[in-house]
């Protein structure tokens, strides 16, 4: 999606067949509980008071990455924040989306990015959840990847353990989160983090991404670990004890 990743200027290829039949099992395993996902715990109601921005990146004329089968960016994202959003409300947070629908911001990147900078510099703002999908020039990496503010404990702490969360529901090895100078990171008084749910450079992550299933699985991951991290009384540690 970003500078961090070239796109790759390849012609698109066809999924191999046996990377297309693991990602079917994957998707059959998670659909029918085969594959262990985290189960939501937190109470309704736990985020009250709370105010969460979630953005959807792209939008409009940037489709942002593509991955070799037909996938593109933003409507993914917008699907991931859609019901990140969903998520967040049922447990009692105000949520703020940057947008609600295909649309980008405004007419040029520039334009898009300050209203986005513009909804993130408002007073009473928790945190911020940026959504986007990730590509690389190989085929190889795949998973969700989580970003923060460079000096940011709390921004570290909550990629941290959203990283965590985000691999064991997924089921592959946990990772550190990474530092990432974004915009969208860098602006406002707020905690922000950054997830890339998954590479659409990766056959298996693509089919899976374009799932419903697997959206909702990600975005129920990421409102579970906030409000854990957030909520109130739940015995979850603090960026204090967790940096």
């Amino acid at each position: 999606m970003r500078v961090v990743y070239h796109r790759k200027k390849n012609a698109p290829l066809p999924l191999a067949p046996v990377a297309l039949a693991v990602a079917f099992f994957i998707l059959a395993a998670l659909v029918t509980g085969a594959m262990p996902a985290r189960q939501a715990t937190t109470a309704v109601g736990s985020l009250s008071g709370k105010t969460f921005v979630v953005d959807a990146g792209h939008g409009g004329f940037d489709n942002g990455a593509s991955g070799p089968n037909g996938s593109v960016e933003a409507p993914l994202n917008l699907a991931v924040s859609l019901y990140l959003a969903g998520e967040l409300r049922m447990m009692g947070a105000t949520v703020i989306m940057t947008r609600i629908d295909e649309n980008a911001l405004a007419d040029t990147k520039r334009e898009d990015m300050q209203k986005r900078s513009e909804i993130l510099c408002q007073d009473g703002l928790t945190a911020s959840i940026s959504i986007h999908m990730n590509k690389f020039t190989s085929k190889k990496p795949k998973g969700p990847r989580v970003f923060f503010a460079e000096g940011s404990q709390e921004g570290y702490a909550l990629a941290l353990t959203l990283q965590n969360a985000l691999d064991d529901a997924v089921g592959i090895k946990r990772k550190e989160p990474l530092v990432g100078d974004y915009l969208v990171l860098r602006t406002g008084e707020q905690t922000n983090v950054l997830v890339e749910c998954g590479f659409l450079s990766n056959p298996e992550d693509e089919a899976l991404l374009l799932t419903e299933a697997y959206q909702m699985l990600l975005a129920q991951t990421i409102a579970d670990t906030i409000a854990e991290f957030y909520g109130v009384n739940t015995g979850f540690p603090t960026f204090a004890n967790v940096a």
